[in-house]
């Protein structure tokens, strides 16, 4: 249990249950349990209700000129399995994730499934506000980041290394596993202030944008 405090020292939260915790980030497609299976899938059911909730009820107070429909697009933003795997990156989850996986490759699903159920025991642990309050303690950051584009980390994170250094960022394949149907990338990108971070995925492409969201989280540029 030595290994998750320093998880919630990360989050201002020191769960009462620590087995709640480490039920959640137990993942089935991970350990290959299939026991785990059914708590794993309740546990991502009620993050992923919990986190909508949390933010939609913080969109609706803090931007009352916003029609339904930008709501609606900002939410689907904000709750997204690629958003969710930026924010528990930028806490580095993959390091406390109960796992027996070659190369500690984790694919971006699984990161935002657990990013779901460490939500869910928090709130199991404690109450609606406390959760709430963890939850915009994080997210915040991106939520008030309108002019970043998800879609194109890369690009945000080229702009920055140039107008700093006036050198574009530097990506490296650290690892690649997996079979040809289902490859896996680890890819590093460095900055020329020295600057790095790491991302995964399924294609080259794929870990390369998530070392750069990764990047500019650790950036706070989001």
């Amino acid at each position: 249990m030595s290994r998750l405090r320093s998880l919630f020292n990360k989050l201002d939260y020191h769960f009462k249950n620590e087995h709640l915790a480490k039920e959640a980030l137990a993942h089935a497609s991970i350990i290959k349990i299939k026991q785990s299976t059914i708590a794993c899938e309740r546990f991502e059911f009620l993050g992923d209700r919990l986190l909508g909730l949390i933010i939609a009820s913080y969109l609706f107070e803090n931007f009352p000129q916003e029609t339904e429909g930008q709501l609606a697009k900002r939410h689907a933003q904000l709750v997204s399995s690629k958003t969710i795997a930026l924010v528990m990156n930028g806490i580095q989850l993959k390091n406390y994730i109960d796992q027996e996986l070659e190369h500690n490759i984790i694919p971006e699903r699984v990161i935002s499934n657990m990013g779901e159920s460490l939500i869910a025991a928090i709130f199991l642990d404690s109450n609606y506000d406390t959760v709430r309050a963890i939850v915009l303690a994080l997210w915040i950051p991106i939520i008030n980041a309108p002019k970043l584009d998800y879609q194109d980390p890369k690009s945000d994170l080229q702009v920055y290394a140039q107008q700093q250094y006036n050198k574009v960022p530097r990506y490296h394949v650290i690892l690649q596993s997996g079979t040809s149907h289902q490859p896996q990338f680890k890819v590093s990108v460095t900055l020329d202030g020295g600057q790095s971070a790491v991302g995964t995925g399924t294609s080259k492409r794929e870990a390369e944008r998530m070392a750069a969201l990764t990047l500019l989280t650790d950036l706070k540029i989001l």
